[in-house]
C-alpha cells in the first residue's frame, strides 16, 4: 500500500429492534476507530431515532425509496436518515471464501 492508502473497515448493519444506548454507544466507539458504520433506518414505518444502531450518531443511516424516489410506508423515517437509497427488488450477491 502507498503512503496515503488505509486499509477500509466497513460494517453494514441491518437490525430490528428498539432504542439501545449500548448499540449506539458500540457503534461510536468503532466509528472512532476508524470503521465506516452504515444501518438500515428500518423497516418498520416508524421514527429511526428510535432504533438502534439507526439512532447512532455516528452512523450512517439509510431509509428506502422505491423507483419513483417515493419513501414506502414500511421505511422509517426522520432526522436520523442521513441518506434514502432504493432497496426494493435489490440483488444481493453473497461469495463464501472460507
Amino acid at each position: 500500500m502507498g503512503p496515503f492508502l488505509m486499509p477500509l473497515s466497513y460494517s453494514d448493519m441491518s437490525l430490528g429492534g428498539g432504542m439501545s444506548s449500548l448499540i449506539n454507544n458500540a457503534v461510536d466507539a468503532a466509528v472512532l476507530k476508524g470503521v465506516v458504520v452504515v444501518s438500515s433506518g428500518g423497516n418498520d414505518g416508524d421514527l429511526a431515532c428510535k432504533k438502534s444502531p439507526a439512532s447512532a450518531e455516528s452512523a450512517i443511516t439509510v431509509g428506502a425509496v422505491d423507483r419513483y424516489n417515493n419513501r414506502p410506508s414500511y421505511s422509517n423515517y426522520g432526522s436520523c436518515i442521513d441518506i434514502f437509497g432504493y432497496v426494493a427488488r435489490l440483488l444481493v450477491l453473497y461469495y463464501d471464501y472460507i
